[in-house]
């Protein structure tokens, strides 16, 4: 239940517009908007123990911000994993900063740090306070979007693979070809007129985001059984199949590639432990993910398989709005069951008494 919440010290949590649900960007490149991308690949790699011990203890710039007893356990979560239920306006952001100020005055190497964000642009603005907070040594922090980071890591081990260019994914101001302008002919030609291309699409990311396999090849036993869960029987579940199939084909005969397939390609990696992937698990010894009741599945098994030391899931679980996108509160609640210890955030500083009694009264979950 939310509580209202006066604090002595004027800490008025997440005061700043259209950052409250989102959290931080990663390592400096050319982006296109708020898309993961860039025509250049810095070099990226883990500082040694020796680097590490030698770095000199940054200076603050900003001091410290009040925190009430909530926000307190969380910023100073170092060990384990861990789910925060945050209610609006607890001030989740502000939580989040000290926590990545404390790890790294600390002495944790900034590059061990990942913050996932839901979207880059926020957490440009977010990175950017952290750095005021700790000085330039948090540039090295990684924060940023999963989509961003798992391309990332797949440019990095893969740089003459001309689907590392941003030019080369679907959806980005830079590439020439979409993915309605791709698969459109494609069923035409195929014979399948009955079929929104835009539909086959969305289904086609649908899928994939929940772990489904899509043999470019033929139509997968794996896929059909997936898709009948989603359609109204088994003929319109192989129609679409085929349908999905030729798309994945296409986009692979052209070296193209949307958001999932960012996504895809890093969890396959992970979950087959190919030797490109072997060395992200424990690249990064504290993980924290905002937004997570927006996760799905694929995104909750890419974190996990991270296998960090200290793992926070912040997010809320009456505030998901991406169900059509396979997000699923559930999905926080498994990991509450598979051990993750709870702490909660209670304290609403942004609203009125009434707004709060009124939002206690009629919230689900």
């Amino acid at each position: 239940e939310i509580q209202p919440f006066k604090d002595p010290h004027g800490n008025d949590g997440d005061s700043d517009e259209g950052l409250d649900h989102l959290l931080l960007d990663t390592i400096e490149h050319p982006a296109q908007g708020d898309r993961p991308g860039g025509k250049t690949m810095p070099t990226i790699r883990q500082m040694t123990a020796q680097e590490t011990a030698a770095r000199p203890a940054p200076a603050p710039t900003t001091p410290p911000v009040a925190l009430d007893p909530d926000q307190e356990v969380v910023a100073s979560w170092t060990t384990g994993e861990a789910v925060v239920p945050a209610v609006p306006g607890s001030g989740k952001t502000t939580t989040a900063i000290e926590w990545a100020a404390r790890l790294i005055a600390s002495g944790v190497a900034p590059n061990r740090i990942l913050m996932v964000a839901y979207n880059a642009s926020a957490g440009k603005a977010i990175k950017e306070r952290i750095e005021k907070r700790v000085g330039e040594a948090a540039r090295s922090a990684w924060v940023g979007t999963l989509h961003g980071m798992c391309w990332r890591m797949w440019r990095e081990a893969h740089p003459g693979d001309p689907r590392g260019s941003v030019e080369r994914v679907m959806g980005t101001d830079t590439c020439e070809v979409t993915a309605y302008g791709l698969l459109a002919p494609i069923l035409r030609a195929e014979g399948i007129f009955d079929l929104n291309p835009k539909d086959v699409i969305t289904l086609s990311e649908r899928v994939r985001e929940a772990c489904v396999r899509v043999d470019p090849r033929q139509v997968s036993d794996e896929l059909v059984t997936d898709l009948k869960d989603r359609l109204p029987n088994e003929q319109a579940a192989r129609i679409y199949g085929r349908a999905i199939t030729l798309y994945e084909k296409a986009k692979i005969d052209r070296g193209l590639l949307d958001f999932t397939d960012m996504l895809v390609m890093a969890h396959r990696g992970l979950i087959d432990d190919l030797p490109w992937a072997s060395k992200l698990p424990n690249r990064w010894s504290h993980v924290l993910v905002d937004e997570a009741q927006d996760a799905n599945r694929i995104q909750v098994e890419i974190v996990t398989a991270l296998t960090p030391g200290c793992l926070l899931w912040v997010g809320d679980f009456r505030q998901s709005i991406y169900g059509f996108r396979g997000a699923r509160p559930d999905l926080l609640r498994s990991r509450i069951e598979a051990g993750a210890t709870v702490l909660p955030m209670r304290y609403n500083y942004r609203s009125d008494v009434k707004i709060v009694a009124a939002s206690n009264r009629f919230a689900v979950g």
